[in-house]
């Protein structure tokens, strides 16, 4: 599971998974750890939360990369929807 887990990560932006891929994999091994303990049922149900988690994340951060302009856009809409 952790090498699905491994290549799942792989599908975040380089720079993303520079920065944050070796924390996610520890984080990722340690609850396969502590699923090792729960019936086959949770296991399940936590592995495949983890996977849509994963796939969700790389989505988002992918978005982020292409259009990071919109969350300075949107700061700035809400500053003048304040001041007025």
């Amino acid at each position: 599971m952790l090498l699905l887990y491994h290549f799942l990560v792989h599908l975040y932006p380089a720079t993303y998974r520079g920065e944050y891929g070796e924390e996610m994999l520890a984080v990722l091994s340690e609850v396969l750890t502590e699923n090792q303990k729960k019936g086959v049922m949770a296991r399940i149900v936590s592995a495949v939360c983890e996977i849509a988690g994963l796939l969700c994340g790389a989505l988002r951060e992918h978005i982020r990369n292409i259009a990071g302009s919109i969350r300075v856009e949107k700061s700035f809409s809400r500053r003048v929807t304040n001041a007025l």
